[in-house]
């Protein structure tokens, strides 16, 4: 399984053969740059991948949740989260994708790209119930279960 991240990743590489790009783009890279290029080339290529990866940094407002990622901040109306790390990034992401379901394992992945640790995926469930708690049953959001594969961010007029 290809796995998402916030970091642009630009592949240069000598490798010309179609299946080694696909392999490169299949694995999770932004972009292909193969030898001999120029460097105003890879300057405007990476200018073109930050510009795409910036509305990571740009602030979202869904229902009544303000997420200012900037300033590592979710607001419920007027009233800022209390949020730990981790419950901040897992809400982050279900915020970022709104319109999908993450799985225990892409929601793990966030919290530790590098699989440093074994955790048990059971473990984003204690950290979604506490954020449920934290948002409150009144918000015009919420997280959804969706039983065997994971959860999504919904707001009120999609839950009906």
């Amino acid at each position: 399984e290809v796995y998402q991240s916030d970091i642009p990743i630009i592949m240069v590489t000598a490798k010309v053969h179609e299946r080694e790009r696909i392999s490169g783009l299949k694995m999770g890279a932004d972009d292909y740059v193969t030898k001999p290029f120029s460097p105003e080339e890879l300057v405007v290529r990476a200018e073109t991948i930050l510009r795409r990866a910036n509305h990571h940094c740009q602030k979202i407002k869904m229902g009544n949740l303000t997420l200012k990622p900037r300033k590592r901040e979710i607001w419920n109306g007027k009233t800022l989260l209390n949020l730990t790390a981790s419950e901040f990034a897992i809400l982050k992401e279900l915020m970022h994708h709104s319109d999908q379901v993450l799985s225990r394992e892409q929601l793990l992945y966030t919290l530790y790209p590098l699989n440093e640790k074994f955790i048990y995926e059971r473990t984003i469930d204690v950290h979604v119930k506490h954020i449920r708690e934290k948002i409150g049953d009144e918000s015009l959001v919420s997280i959804q279960t969706v039983r065997g594969v994971g959860y999504r961010f919904v707001t009120e007029n999609e839950t009906e």
